[in-house]
C-alpha cells in the first residue's frame, strides 16, 4: 500500500512540474489499473484544500470541483472517504469552509453534540440532525 501525500495531489491538478506529474501519472496509473494499491488521509485532504484556497487562491466553485474531483478518484483509498464527500457536499450548498462542513457531517454521523458559539452553524446543526 502507498500512502499520496498532499504534494503529489497539487502537482497533477495543478500541473506545474512535468517531471513531477510523470511521476504522479504513473503511479495513479498503476493504482487505475490495480497494480499498486493507494490511500490517503483526512489530513492530506484538509491540506489540498488549505493550498489550494490559501496559496493557490482558488475561488469556492473552483475549490468545490477540485476537492470533488480529488474525491472521485475511485482507485485511491480515502480516510474517512464517506465524510469527506458528505462534507464537500455541505461545504457547497451552505457557504461553509470545509472544516465546519466536516465537523457537522461528524457529529451527525457519530450522533455527536455540536458545542459552537457560530450562529449559523448552530442553525444548520439543527437542520441536519432533523434530516436523520
Amino acid at each position: 500500500m502507498i500512502l499520496v501525500d498532499t504534494n503529489y495531489f497539487i502537482r497533477f491538478i495543478e500541473n506545474d512540474n512535468e517531471k513531477q506529474v510523470k511521476i504522479v501519472q504513473d503511479l495513479f496509473l498503476d493504482g487505475i489499473q490495480g497494480i499498486k494499491k493507494l490511500t490517503s488521509t483526512t489530513p492530506v485532504f484538509f491540506e489540498i484544500y488549505w493550498l489550494m484556497k490559501s496559496f493557490y487562491n482558488k475561488q469556492k466553485k473552483d475549490l468545490e470541483r477540485v476537492l470533488k474531483d480529488v474525491l472521485d478518484m475511485n482507485f485511491i483509498n480515502w480516510q474517512n472517504g464517506e465524510t469527506l464527500t458528505e462534507a464537500v457536499e455541505i461545504m457547497k450548498n451552505t457557504g461553509y469552509d470545509l472544516e465546519d462542513a466536516y465537523n457537522l457531517i461528524y457529529c451527525k454521523k457519530n450522533k455527536a453534540e455540536l458545542a459552537t458559539f457560530d450562529k449559523k452553524l448552530t442553525k444548520n446543526w439543527e437542520r441536519i440532525k432533523q434530516d436523520e
